[in-house]
């Protein structure tokens, strides 16, 4: 049952996507902002999970993964937006279909070599969107929240800071220091 814990917790940000999403439509501000970063904890959760339990799936990686991830953007974004209405639904839409597809197809198939170009940008857009989706919440109650809400993301950057130079500037385009002359 342990080694389930790693997908469980995957599967785990599917529902409290929609329990987010329904949370924003109530107006329950605050409890949508706790478990939105509540869903964004188990991403981070149920890879170091996985890791420590020697116990990583393909099915979790190439399936669960990027559908939870969807999952849990999407659906406050649909939520935020029959409040505000400020996507156009037609060019959204199939975009974020279109994207999901290549992105699980590069996954499932490792063969294509997009997967080096799309992996890097769906994760960049991950962030953007869970810190934008945060910030959107946050606005909505003090400002002393906003800001400890800002301090937390910057916390979380500086923490990451190899792994978004990694994302951002690929090995291939890192510049590799001169040796000595000397």
């Amino acid at each position: 049952m342990i080694n389930f814990l790693p997908n469980l917790l995957t599967l785990s940000r599917i529902l409290l996507g929609l329990v987010v999403s329904h949370q924003i439509l109530q107006g329950n501000w605050s409890l949508a902002l706790q478990l939105f970063l509540l869903a964004a904890f188990t991403d981070y959760l149920d890879g170091t999970v996985a890791k420590l339990l020697h116990h990583q799936s393909e099915l979790a990686e190439k399936v669960l993964e990027p559908l939870s991830d969807a999952v849990m953007i999407i659906a406050p974004l649909v939520a935020l937006n029959h409040l505000y209405r400020f996507l156009n639904w037609w060019i959204a839409v199939p975009l974020t279909i279109l994207m999901l597809a290549i992105y699980s197809i590069t996954r499932i198939r490792e063969e294509l070599t997009l997967g080096d170009i799309l992996t890097p940008l769906f994760s960049i857009a991950y962030g953007v969107a869970t810190v934008s989706i945060s910030l959107v919440l946050a606005s909505r109650l003090s400002p002393t929240t906003k800001w400890l809400l800002v301090l937390f993301f910057a916390g979380a950057a500086w923490w990451k800071r190899r792994r978004i130079r990694e994302l951002l500037f690929p090995a291939s385009v890192q510049r590799i220091p001169r040796e000595s002359n000397r």
